[in-house]
């Protein structure tokens, strides 16, 4: 049985014309390639600021809730190595070995990438593999993302061009979406292709985000981590979503 998260979503975004039969936005033309997006800075990094979660020290983190809110918390992180362990205050939580490429969690659940320097927090009672049922709600996913200092807050969306990104959420759905060349985006999930025009991306990444027929509300930020001369992107996703009510932010990852 699908997932009834992702066929909202997929309902949601592919009815942006309204409940009433609303078109899916088709492809536009070549957007700019300077298309200035909203930004949200991570706190400033200091030059005792730990590189990755390997590293025992204070991490500043950048902290989205469920609500789209965003605060500052500190990380601390105590030991070496793959064993280091990353300790959060709230949700109070602990992650052991985030440097290592299968990092053991909490009693909880959740992702990390880039060394512990990108974080999604799946809250008691998420899941993070989709299972299938009435029981699993929309709202399922992730109630937290961090990302810290050493992470940089992205400007122009020309520099996602070409990136696939796979979305995480602790119900265990699959998203990903491909920015295009031209300013628009494909998003595809397990029941749909949806395009997303240029006008409706830039929207999407603005500081109100775009409204969708239906009500529900998206708003995408980007972020980009370098580390060994490599770059990798990443996007959350702060979502008010209507029928049903819910509100939740996602992490989406840059595919190799």
């Amino acid at each position: 049985m699908k997932k009834l998260a992702i066929l909202s979503l997929s309902t949601i975004l592919a009815a942006c014309g309204g409940g009433g039969g609303g078109s899916t936005p088709a492809a536009t033309p070549a957007a700019s390639n300077n298309v200035t997006i909203t930004t949200v800075a991570t706190p400033t990094a200091t030059t005792s600021t730990p590189v990755d979660a390997s590293v025992a020290g204070t991490l500043p983190t950048l902290a989205y809730a469920s609500n789209g809110t965003t605060s500052q918390q500190d990380a601390v992180i105590t030991g070496a190595g793959a064993t280091s362990v990353m300790t959060f205050s709230s949700p109070s939580f602990t992650l052991t070995g985030a440097s290592g490429s299968n990092p053991t969690w909490s009693s909880n659940g959740g992702m990390v990438r880039a060394g512990g320097n990108v974080l999604a927090y799946c809250s008691t009672g998420m899941r993070t593999t989709a299972t299938g049922g009435a029981v699993d709600k929309p709202f399922q996913e992730g109630t937290r993302v961090f990302l810290t200092a050493n992470l940089v807050a992205v400007s122009n969306l020309a520099e996602l061009y070409g990136f696939t990104f796979a979305q995480f959420d602790c119900a265990g759905n699959s998203v990903n979406m491909t920015s295009n060349s031209d300013g628009t985006f494909t998003r595809v999930d397990s029941t749909a292709t949806t395009p997303l025009n240029a006008t409706t991306v830039t929207q999407l990444f603005s500081t109100t985000g775009f409204t969708f027929g239906g009500g529900s509300n998206f708003k995408y930020r980007a972020y980009k981590y370098t580390a060994a001369g490599a770059t990798r992107y990443f996007l959350t996703t702060i979502v008010a979503q209507v029928n049903p009510t819910a509100n939740f932010v996602t992490l989406s990852y840059q595919t190799p």
